[in-house]
């Protein structure tokens, strides 16, 4: 084989290495914008993933580094620190709200009546 047949089979393999990549891309963030639009769903998805595997008694997913992150309860700690920062980011929205409903309240109590409302008292 020549030099240049090599080349040209390299940069073939290159193209479908990019080609492969983008595709692979576009499926990720189409996964990532239902999870972001449903995280419940993908919550349970993956809970429910979990457990069949857990109950098939399939290995672990071979994740490098994983296997540390467990095993030092780092995970445990990433996980409590995700459900705080999700309940604060729910009372900063319930606090908003009811903020809101009170600014409402006062502005329609400070408002003088209406004409209409005169009419009908």
């Amino acid at each position: 084989m020549s030099l240049a047949t090599r080349i040209a089979e390299v940069r073939v393999a290159q193209l479908r290495v990019v080609r492969a990549r983008v595709e692979l891309q576009q499926a990720t963030d189409g996964l990532l914008a239902g999870s972001r639009a449903h995280p419940l769903t993908a919550v349970a998805v993956v809970a429910g993933a979990g457990t069949i595997l857990g109950a098939l008694k399939l290995p672990a997913l071979r994740v490098p580094g994983m296997a540390g992150l467990l095993a030092s309860g780092a995970a445990e700690g990433m996980a409590l620190g995700a459900r705080l920062l999700a309940e604060f980011a729910a009372v900063d929205l319930v606090t908003d709200k009811a903020t809101d409903c009170i600014a409402d309240a006062a502005a329609a109590a400070a408002a003088p009546p209406s004409v209409a409302d005169s009419a009908g008292a």
